[in-house]
């Protein structure tokens, strides 16, 4: 977003110039007559000065674009480190998952060893816990893939309206001196 915000810069002091550009012109307009020479020269200097803030925007904007690149990159790996964060906590309970199966599987082991455990009782709640886990693991991996599918449509969006946004500047800018030119 920062890139956006130094777009919006750039169109305010390009409007502020613009204005100075041309106070300045109808400034050297008012010079008497017999000091065409003063008049001359100043409108050569203010080419010179309309040149180089030409080059100066483009620059700027060549620096805002490749901090935009480097802004998505950096979303980019903030969705990574998510990502991976994610696949952590689903290891995780898959890890306890396993694990109450492990513990389920063991009771049956006792029970056909003949062991006297109360294993019905513990299996019915490793089997309710299982269950709880399996409800709960669907509903976090749908909202997650929403959210990524989400995430993805705004960042595309984001890219989209940065294209256009630097389309119209270009074309603003391009207009702009193209009409100086012609004025001058």
């Amino acid at each position: 977003m920062a890139a956006t915000l130094s777009f919006r810069w750039l169109e305010i002091l390009e409007k502020e110039f613009d204005k100075a550009f041309v106070d300045l012109d109808m400034l050297l307009g008012e010079i008497d007559p017999d000091q065409c020479e003063i008049t001359f020269e100043g409108r050569q200097k203010m080419t010179c000065l309309s040149t180089a803030f030409a080059q100066l925007c483009h620059k700027a904007q060549t620096i805002f674009q490749s901090n935009a690149k480097l802004e998505a990159q950096l979303l980019d790996m903030r969705s990574d480190r998510i990502e991976l964060q994610a696949a952590k906590a689903v290891a995780e309970q898959e890890l306890h998952t396993l694990l109450l199966q492990l513990h389920s599987s063991q009771l049956e082991v006792h029970e056909l060893r003949g062991l006297d455990v109360d294993s019905q009782e513990i299996k019915k709640k490793l089997e309710s816990e299982l269950l709880s886990r399996q409800k709960t693991a669907m509903e976090v991996a749908r909202l997650e893939a929403e959210v990524k599918m989400y995430a993805r449509d705004n960042h595309e969006l984001r890219q989209y309206i940065l294209a256009l946004q630097s389309e119209v500047y270009g074309a603003r800018l391009a207009a702009k001196y193209l009409d100086k030119e012609l004025a001058g």
